[in-house]
Formats: C-alpha cells, sequence, structure tokens
C-alpha cells in the first residue's frame, strides 16, 4: 500500500511540472503581445500627431482657417478657374508682345528703307558697283569680249569664240563721291572683237547713268537684257540700229551694304536705261524781308552813304547760280531787300538730289565776299514720285536764313558751365521765294528777270510769315 501511494505522489509531481510550464508560456506571450499593442498605438499616436502638425502648418500657409468655409468642389472650380484665367492672360500677353515686336520690326525694316533712300545725299562715301555679264544673243563678229567703263577706268571680261557667248563674269569698280555726283556718271557697255594682228572692232555699245540704276528697288537691275547701238561713227549714218544684246546685272551698294544675289535667271525682259530725263528747274528769287540791324549796317555806322550789296546763291547739286548784287534795290524803310531774279538750272529726273541750298552773300566794292547765312529746301518734300505725282513745286513762300552768332569767350563760357546751352545761330532774314520745275531740258544755267505777272502773284504772298 505504501508503495502505491509514492507512485502516485510521483505522476502528481509531474503533472504539476508541466502545468507551471504552460502558465508560463501563456503568461510570456501575453507580456509579448501586449508589448507589441503598446508599441503599435504608441506609434500609431506619434503618426497623429505628427499629421495634426502637418494640417496645422498647411492650414497656415494655405490659410485655410478663414472663417467663411467652400466645398471642395467649388475649390476645385475655382481654382481651375484661375489657373485657366492665369494661362489666357499669359498666352495673350505673349501674344500681344510677338506683334508688339513683329510691329517694331516691320517700322524697323520700313525705317531702314526710307533711310536708305537719298539721305544726306551732298555727303561724300565710298560706293562699289558691281556689273555682271552673263550672257549675249544676236551679236555680230567672233572672238568677243565685253568692257565696261565707269569714271575713265575700265574692266574686261574674257575672250569668247561661240557664236551666243555665255560670259557669266563679274566687274567691279569703286567710286568715292557724294550720291549727287555719282548719279551724273556715265556707265558705258562696249562690244569688242578681239584682233591680234590689228586693232580691236567695235560692234555695238550701251550707255546708262547711274542715277537710273540708285532709283530701282534695292538699288540694282538683276539679269536683264539691254540693247546694244551701233557706235557713233561718220560712215555709219544709222546709229541707232541694234546689233545684238546682253544680259547683265547692276548693283550699287555701300561699304556697310550687302549687295544683292546676282543671279543668273531666265528673263526676258528688257531694260533701257534711259529713265532719265533732263528738266528745267526754276528758282524765282522775290525779296529780302525782315533783316535783322547787323544786315542793315554792317560796318556799325548808319551815317556813311555805302550800303551793302548782298546776292544769294542757289545750289543744286553741282549746278550753282547766284542773282546779281547790282540790281539790288533797296526801299525807304530798310527792311526789304528786292533781287526779283529767276534762275533756270539744269536737273536730271528722277534726281537724288536731296536739298535745294540758298547762301546769302555779302560783298562791299572790292573787298572779297563772305557768306553771312544759309538755308535749304528740302527736295523731296515738294515732289511725289509716281504717276499720281507732281513735280517740284513750292511758293510762293518764306525761307528764314541763319547763320552764325558771334559770342564773346564762347570756350571759356563753355569750360565753366558745361551744362549750359549757347546759341551758335541765329536769325538774320527771310526770303519769299517760289520753285518749279518743267520737262522742258536746258543744259545750262541762266539769270533772267521776273516778270510783272510774277511779281503781282507773289505781292499776297508777302503777309504770310512761316514757312
Amino acid at each position: 500500500m505504501v508503495f502505491g501511494i509514492g507512485k502516485k505522489s510521483k505522476s502528481s509531481g509531474a503533472s504539476s511540472a508541466t502545468g507551471d510550464t504552460s502558465g508560463s508560456k501563456s503568461s510570456l506571450m501575453k507580456k509579448f503581445r501586449g508589448k507589441i499593442k503598446d508599441t503599435l498605438s504608441g506609434s500609431k499616436s506619434k503618426m497623429k500627431s505628427t499629421m495634426k502638425t502637418f494640417k496645422s502648418k498647411t492650414d497656415e500657409k494655405t490659410g485655410t482657417d478663414s472663417e467663411t468655409e467652400v466645398e471642395p468642389s467649388e475649390k476645385e472650380t475655382s481654382s481651375k478657374s484661375k489657373s485657366s484665367i492665369q494661362t489666357q492672360n499669359s498666352e495673350s500677353s505673349i501674344e500681344s508682345e510677338e506683334s508688339g515686336r513683329s510691329r517694331g520690326r516691320r517700322k524697323r525694316k520700313k525705317m531702314k528703307k526710307t533711310a536708305r533712300d537719298f539721305e544726306n545725299t551732298d555727303k561724300s562715301g565710298v560706293y562699289h558697283i558691281m556689273i555682271r555679264v552673263i550672257e549675249g544673243r544676236d551679236l555680230p563678229g567672233v572672238n568677243l569680249r565685253v568692257k565696261a567703263l565707269v569714271d575713265g577706268r575700265s574692266e574686261s571680261t574674257r575672250v569668247s569664240s561661240e557664236k551666243d557667248p555665255r560670259w557669266r563674269q563679274n566687274l567691279s569698280f569703286t567710286l568715292n563721291r557724294t550720291m549727287e555726283k555719282m548719279s551724273d556718271t556715265v556707265l558705258e557697255l562696249k562690244l569688242y572683237s578681239e584682233n591680234r594682228l590689228m586693232r580691236d572692232k567695235l560692234h555695238g555699245e550701251w550707255t546708262c547713268f547711274l542715277g537710273t540704276i540708285l532709283h530701282q528697288p534695292d538699288r540694282a537691275i538683276i539679269s536683264k537684257w539691254v540693247a546694244l547701238r551701233c557706235p557713233r561713227r561718220e560712215d555709219i549714218m544709222n546709229e541707232s540700229e541694234n546689233v545684238g544684246f546682253l544680259r547683265v546685272s547692276i548693283a550699287i551698294h555701300g561699304n556697310n551694304e550687302t549687295p544683292p544675289p546676282m543671279a543668273d535667271d531666265d528673263c526676258d525682259e528688257m531694260f533701257s536705261g534711259a529713265q532719265l530725263q533732263l528738266f528745267t528747274l526754276s528758282v524765282r528769287l522775290f525779296r529780302l524781308h525782315a533783316l535783322v540791324e547787323p544786315l542793315l549796317y554792317p560796318w556799325g555806322d548808319s551815317k556813311k552813304k555805302h550800303k551793302p550789296h548782298y546776292t544769294v546763291r542757289v545750289t543744286v547739286g553741282d549746278v550753282s547760280a547766284e542773282s546779281d548784287a547790282t540790281t539790288i534795290s533797296w526801299s525807304e524803310n530798310m527792311n526789304v531787300v528786292a533781287l526779283n531774279r529767276e534762275i533756270t538750272l539744269p536737273i536730271m529726273w528722277p534726281t537724288v538730289i536731296n536739298k535745294i541750298h540758298f547762301a546769302l552773300i555779302l560783298s562791299k566794292g572790292k573787298k572779297p565776299r563772305r557768306i553771312i547765312a544759309r538755308s535749304s529746301i528740302l527736295l523731296s518734300s515738294i515732289y511725289v514720285a509716281g504717276e499720281e505725282g507732281f513735280l517740284p513745286t513750292f511758293g510762293p513762300s518764306f525761307v528764314n536764313f541763319y547763320g552764325p552768332q558771334k559770342i564773346p569767350r564762347l570756350k571759356i563760357r563753355r569750360q565753366k558751365h558745361p551744362d549750359k546751352d549757347f546759341p551758335e545761330h541765329r536769325y538774320y532774314c527771310r526770303l519769299l521765294v517760289s520753285v518749279d520745275c518743267f520737262d522742258s531740258p536746258s543744259d545750262e544755267t541762266t539769270v533772267t528777270e521776273i516778270s510783272r505777272d510774277a511779281h503781282k502773284y507773289a505781292e499776297p504772298f508777302e503777309k504770310y510769315f512761316k514757312y
């Protein structure tokens, strides 16, 4: 009985040990699960706190804590409308800027074109004349070459033995002069047949004023035919007979300008080169009005009987003429000088001359004359080119004369007062003048007296005092 009881006690102890181990494992699992829950809950709380702080900061920046609340759909629509308005404004601003730039470019191009047209033609400059001889047609003779002559200088092409020769060769000249003088320069193209034993034979020629090239678009003619005339000889009666044709390109450009492309395009257009015509420019000088005291008494003594003599010189391009000083008559009030002269000057039309210049000259006996004052009329402002235009017409109207003013110690005053503007020119008088142009040619300048009808016509205009 005793042994049975002892065995039972061992089995009960083993069962108690297994119960203790199982309880310890369950407690450990509970603790581990609790720690995991605590960590997860802590991380969630931390995430919530960070999200709250982030939302508060964003609300402060965007101003969502305002009193008025807007629904999300309204917010989205308002934001879309704002973005569309901004894009439209930006596109319209870009389009306006681009249109403004394009208008500015157009204006600049127009200004460049107008600025290139015959401004400062009385100032000398360097101009390049490019001549491209392309080909010939219906030409007489063999072994032909073309010779170009400008201002006493010559350039020639190579010799071609073909029936219809093709040279395609460039010839160039350089002139240093004013555009007004260059417009009267003659360009000559001559056709020769080369002969080694005898003198080269001249078959035909073509002449043209450079002024006709200056009046062409871009100052150039590109790939056009010109007709050659028989050379002037005593044994040839019909000098106007054509002896063949040349296809050429001619261009004139300055140092700061790019020449147009000299393309050898097939073209049947003819260029005569006879667009310039010789016209007559008539300038009537009536009276000098409102003279200042230095002109009335240039020698400072009004009691002397010596009266000053005044003449007016008119200059158009390289041609000038002046009134006669002996024909001046003074009026009783000593404020008007009657010139009463009509000056006619030859002028090539159309012209590149920019201004009609006037110079008032003082003379006394045998003493040398001196220019006191000057004036001018812008020629481009008194005529309109084209079929619906008109030739130069002006007046009768007044033109004011201005000259230098004597200021004592002008250099010292400028040094002391560099910001002050000192008048260097002063008014001297005004001249009643009229300008007309006639299509009748004249080779010489003439100075004649104005007719009575012209006097009567100009008398009412003396009451006006503005140019």
